[in-house]
């Protein structure tokens, strides 16, 4: 094999593993266990890169191979990470992934080639929503751009990377360049896919009973699930003190499902530009800043006890419950914002009416005698709502594994006076309408916690498992969070300091969102003037190849070393270790280099005759190499 032959191999090779790369990197930057076979699969794809590309099996064990390594990675991270019902996209990814990776340590045909780049897209698509979708795109524009540097490398008829008649190499370029941008075009349609996709796979992976934490908008639905599996992926970043991150409020309660209530007097009006006030009085303290991720939730999480939110776009607005809350078109991006602490009196929250005391009339009656009970001997109402928050925090127990309630029975209910044991919003229900069934104005609001510190980074990291639910009363003229879940039973609680690896990953993970926002962000001109320079630097590095004397081969003695350096120098053939002296020969006279074909020939015939002096032959190769040449006509 041709020296250019071997770098067309080996370029197609490392493209190939750079494209399954990229689904591999995303997949690590989701945390938790999945993280881990994004970091497994990716450094397989960088071995493969270096030492694959020569085995050589049949087809058929092939495929074989092919679909138990791919068996095997979905089993694995079925049985490692409990992926939850609607998550299908880490199942698509690790299987897809698995299923390309052994073919990057065999030999491959242009054919075999357009499927390990085949299944490493549909792996791709396992991520389209796990990332924002600007990242997707550029993810999917790097994906297909490897790909495509890969069928050019192999393609013997595409220009040599090495030497390409003047000129040729910009066309190429501009071509590439296009390629791309079609190519991150496409990458921008193809997550409105995933969510058919998942619908289709959920149905027979997964039994339906089981949840993945995290915050969710619109209702809560109690009794629809049997367990809910905690997520470690990142929801969003605080930088400075807070905690109960307002994010939702439900007011309609109905059969375990708690839904969300547009009031007359939702106000969708702003400050100015950049701040949405919250409270009447000034701000007291320094504010912190939030970095939330793309599916973190609508709404701009702040404490009940803020002033106003900074940094929020012209058209966000203020919901009648204090939740500022973003503009549809802004969903899908990470989305970065300032809180001013504040007091809580004055607050433009919407007073207390009749939905804020309703409670279902078939419950009515065992939930008065409940709180009656519990709250017996309370002179106040903020006496009656601590007895019953003490209560439900002693004597009921937090699981996130669940009995399936009855159809016929209320959830709520059930969890008062059958299974005594739920996860937050189980504990948040119940206290909410036992406070309404003494008369007291309550709502169920649902948010984030805030718990763990990462020592590097300096800031507080909120996971998905640190989604939460709590209850709203209105005690002595103002709304006051209250927490009915038992201290110390949450996972993020256990682990309020990040460990060395997990804070420094998160700080990588933190610094590859801000490249890919700000490379997202970029105008046109600037993208143009982008992909000028990197085009300008790969016809610098080109040239500098091209002009680059090759080293002397090992085989190689003196007077053949000066006759190649200087036929390299005048960009004339280069010679490959394997390639016959004698041929090589014919090649250079070929090309017009007949004066360096005979000195060639003089060498084969020394070297492996023992015909004619070194001395001489080393005199004429140095006059040789002093000289400039001519090509012969």
């Amino acid at each position: 094999m041709s020296l250019e032959a071997q770098i067309r191999t080996r370029v197609a090779l490392a493209a190939v593993a750079f494209a399954l790369a990229v689904p591999a990197v995303i997949l690590a930057l989701q945390g938790g266990v999945v993280a881990g076979f994004g970091i497994v699969l990716g450094l397989l794809a960088l071995i493969g890169a270096r030492t694959g590309g020569g085995g050589e099996l049949p087809v058929w064990v092939q495929l074989i191979l092919q679909g138990a390594v791919a068996a095997t990675c979905a089993v694995g991270l079925s049985l490692v990470g409990d992926v939850p019902q609607g998550k299908v996209g880490p199942y698509v990814t690790v299987g897809f992934l698995g299923a390309a990776l052994p073919r990057l340590w065999q030999k491959v045909d242009p054919s075999g080639r357009s499927v390990t780049l085949g299944l490493g897209l549909l792996a791709l698509m396992g991520m389209a929503r796990a990332v924002p979708r600007a990242a997707f795109g550029i993810a999917v524009a790097a994906y297909l751009a490897a790909g495509l540097l890969a069928t050019l490398a192999a393609d013997r008829s595409a220009p040599s990377l090495l030497r390409h008649p003047r000129g040729a190499l910009a066309p190429f370029v501009g071509a590439l360049l296009l390629a791309a941008g079609v190519m991150g075009g496409l990458g921008w349609s193809l997550p409105a896919a995933e969510p058919a996709v998942s619908k289709v796979l959920q149905d027979y992976l997964f039994d339906g009973k089981v949840a993945e934490s995290g915050f969710g908008e619109g209702r809560v639905n109690l009794g629809d699930l049997t367990e809910i599996v905690t997520s470690d992926a990142v929801a969003m970043r605080v930088f400075g003190a807070a905690d109960h991150l307002r994010g939702m409020v439900y007011v309609d309660y109905a059969h375990g499902q708690w839904a969300a209530r547009r009031r007359p007097d939702d106000r969708p009006e702003r400050g100015d530009s950049a701040r949405i006030p919250l409270g009447a009085g000034p701000a007291k303290g320094e504010a912190f800043r939030v970095e939330a991720e793309h599916d973190a939730g609508r709404a701009f999480f702040a404490p009940l006890g803020a002033a106003a939110v900074l940094d929020a776009p012209v058209d966000a607005r203020l919901d009648a419950y204090g939740v500022p809350l973003f503009p549809n078109r802004l969903l899908t991006d990470a989305r970065t914002w300032r809180v001013e602490p504040g007091p809580v009196k004055g607050r433009r929250i919407a007073a207390p009416d009749e939905h804020d005391l309703a409670v279902p009339r078939g419950i009515r009656g065992e939930l008065m005698r409940l709180s009656g009970q519990w709250a017996r001997g309370a002179v106040s109402q903020q006496d009656t709502v601590e007895s019953l928050t003490r209560h439900l925090q002693r004597a009921f127990a937090y699981s996130l594994k669940l009995d399936e309630v009855p159809s016929a029975a209320d959830p709520t209910l059930f969890f008062l006076t059958q299974s005594r044991r739920g996860h937050c919003e189980y504990f948040a229900s119940a206290l909410a309408l036992l406070a309404r069934s003494q008369g007291i104005p309550a709502r169920l609001v649902t948010g984030y916690r805030v718990f763990e510190f990462s020592s590097a980074g300096g800031y507080h990291i909120v996971r998905k498992r640190d989604a939460h639910a709590w209850v709203e009363v209105f005690l002595d003229g103002a709304w006051r969070t209250v927490d009915p879940t038992p201290p110390g039973v949450l996972e993020g609680e256990s682990a309020r300091t990040s460990g060395w690896w997990r804070a420094r990953w998160d700080m990588l993970a933190r610094a590859f969102t801000a490249f890919v926002e700000r490379l997202s962000g970029l105008t046109p001109l600037e993208l143009m003037a982008v992909a000028v320079i990197l085009a300008v630097l790969a016809l610098a590095w080109v040239g500098v190849r091209r002009r680059r004397p090759p080293r002397p081969l090992p085989e190689a003695f003196e007077p053949l070393a000066l006759v190649e350096a200087r036929v390299a120098a005048q960009r004339g053939p280069l010679r490959a270790p394997s390639e016959p002296l004698l041929r090589f020969a014919e090649r250079l006279a070929a090309e017009g280099f007949a004066e360096a074909a005979a000195l060639v020939v003089r060498c084969a015939h020394h070297r492996y005759g023992g015909q004619g002096e070194l001395d001489g032959l080393l005199q004429a190769a140095r006059a040789f190499a002093a000289r400039r040449l001519r090509r012969d006509p």
